[in-house]
């Protein structure tokens, strides 16, 4: 089981989420983000390095930095996004339900896209900041450039 790197009231404290909303439903989102965004983002070696030291509790250093600094505001934000976005509807044993006050399909697409611009105006200068430093395990064993929402025209 992966050990998710947001506390219960990170994502409240960090956004206009309400502090009522089920932790629960959060999770498969966090999972989402960190398991696919952020992996992507830090290299395989990083990630792998920042989750091992965050479960031992150890981060220190840059290491610290890098995840107190830029890690948790992307993964809140990028979490965010996919909670919008997905979230509009549970499936259950009796099928989808929708809630029966919700946004349009506009509002919902808009906020989620404003979550997703703001993990990646951090991703920006999380990108400026790796610059700065020398660390080994960054963008190792992910060889895959990361794009948001680019489309090749030719």
């Amino acid at each position: 089981m992966i050990k998710l790197w947001l506390k219960e009231n990170d994502i409240p404290a960090l956004t206009s989420f309400a502090g009522n909303i089920d932790s629960d439903s959060l999770k498969p989102f966090i999972f989402i983000a960190q398991t696919g965004d952020l992996k992507a983002i830090l290299g395989v070696e990083l990630y792998n390095k920042i989750n091992t030291e965050y479960i031992a509790n150890t981060l220190t250093g840059v290491y610290a930095t890098i995840y107190n600094e830029y890690v948790i505001y992307m993964l809140a934000y990028f979490s965010c996004s996919h909670y919008i976005a997905m979230n509009s509807s549970k499936v259950s044993n009796n099928g989808i339900i929708t809630p029966e006050q919700r946004a349009d399909m506009k509002e919902i697409d808009r906020l989620s896209a404003r979550y997703n611009s703001l993990a990646n105006n951090v991703l920006v200068t999380f990108e400026d900041y790796m610059k700065t430093i020398d660390i080994p395990e960054y963008k190792k064993g992910c060889e895959n450039k990361r794009t948001t929402n680019v489309i090749g025209w030719y």
